[in-house]
């Protein structure tokens, strides 16, 4: 039992992965935002509201697939995607067990687990 303790420990520290504070420490890098920024003017729109047809400008630089303390894919250029802040947070729900709600313009779920996806 007292090795399981530790063991968890090592993994985890105040219920958050040991990776974490190396990842802020690259959130917080000038690196960071001069990509952050470079995408954000290149990519000036929400992607997920231009599916909807909506047109809001945006608010944070995303990875497309959680890069979970991976230093190559938390700098992977490709892994990127400019999303507003509202969908941001609803990206933020869906990876912690929720879905994504809505369709775009021609009805298809924007969650990529959907059903209707699957066929």
């Amino acid at each position: 039992m007292i090795m399981l303790a530790k063991t968890r420990r090592t993994y985890m520290q105040n219920n958050k992965p040991l990776w974490f504070g190396q990842t802020k420490r690259w959130y917080d890098s000038n690196r960071w935002r001069r990509v952050a920024s470079a995408h954000k003017n290149q990519y000036p729109l929400c992607e997920i509201c231009l599916k909807l047809g909506i047109e809001r400008p945006v608010a944070v630089t995303d990875h497309i697939i959680p890069h979970n303390g991976d230093y190559a894919l938390f700098w992977d250029w490709d892994n990127l995607q400019s999303l507003c802040a509202t969908c941001h947070g609803l990206k933020r729900a869906v990876e912690h067990g929720g879905h994504m709600p809505g369709c775009d313009v021609d009805g298809n779920p924007l969650d990529d687990s959907h059903w209707w996806n699957k066929t």
